[in-house]
């Protein structure tokens, strides 16, 4: 069976900031994301890739997914990520790389990231204009994908439009659409106003309706809220154990649950609630 990821709240860290990354693994976040890019100032790279590296070789991150968000790898500071990586005691379970606008970008990385550690995956962020409309070929480029990212603040500046949800709709459409045909993780951008709690909610709930498998956080005060949203539910438990059991019980026959026929696909969201609640401990 393929390994079974819990992604329903990524939180990012500053990776020049070993407070923090040792902080992250007492929340109750899934996914740690130390960020090498945007939330490093561009005279602190260096010094933020030892201190991931430090942090990476001395905190013990449990079940939690272990990522580092690098730089592009079509800029110096992305190369620079990667080669200190051939140093690293330990790597992590994942990279993040943004501003993808190309499937030969992702090759490339992939090719890279084999000669330093076949175990590590990779994210990637649609953020622009051209990366959308690449996004199923950018998804399908590397059997390392495991993952995309919407990134809807650069892309509301690329495309010239507000980030609300209208506008941003019909592209939020096409990464899970892409992810879904990958067969990998489609996560959404994180919610910008921290102290809207209630947007956060609406905005959380009408992705998890989409078909997304997480959401990227910000701040500690969100995770509880993206967290509960992306938890299936008493009822959705007992669905996903009426159809499993069913599935048990028929053999090679036609089945059948509260009225409606069951194929592959029904089965695997029955699975994949069953695997989430028992690692969340739902109900």
């Amino acid at each position: 069976m393929e390994h079974f990821r819990l992604r329903r709240s990524l939180l990012f860290v500053p990776g020049d900031r070993p407070d923090r990354i040792k902080k992250s693994i007492t929340l109750d976040t899934d996914v740690v994301v130390i960020d090498l890019e945007d939330a490093v100032a561009p005279e602190q790279k260096a010094a933020a890739r030892q201190s991931v590296k430090q942090a990476l070789e001395e905190v013990e991150f449990g079940q939690k997914e272990c990522v580092v968000r690098i730089n592009s790898i079509l800029t110096l500071n992305g190369i620079r990520d990667l080669a200190a990586f051939k140093d690293f005691g330990r790597h992590p379970d994942t990279v993040i790389a943004p501003k993808v606008e190309s499937a030969e970008e992702v090759q490339i990385l992939g090719s890279l990231l084999e000669e330093i550690n076949p175990a590590i995956g990779i994210i990637v962020v649609l953020e622009s204009a051209k990366g959308i409309l690449a996004a199923r070929e950018i998804a399908m480029a590397s059997p390392k994908v495991n993952g995309v990212i919407f990134g809807g603040g650069d892309l509301s500046g690329d495309i010239g439009c507000p980030m609300t949800w209208e506008p941003l709709l019909g592209a939020r459409q096409l990464v899970v659409l892409a992810a879904a045909a990958a067969k990998v993780d489609a996560i959404d951008v994180p919610f910008l106003d921290l102290e809207d709690m209630h947007g956060l909610e609406e905005e959380t709930r009408r992705i998890a309706s989409m078909g997304y498998a997480g959401k990227a956080v910000i701040h500690p005060k969100q995770i509880e809220t993206v967290n509960r949203i992306f938890s299936p539910g008493e009822s959705d438990v007992a669905w996903a154990r009426r159809v499993l059991e069913a599935v048990k019980q028929s053999g090679q026959g036609a089945i059948r649950v509260d009225g409606k026929m069951v194929d592959a696909a029904v089965v695997k969201r029955a699975e994949k609630i069953a695997q989430t609640a028992r690692r969340v401990g739902s109900v």
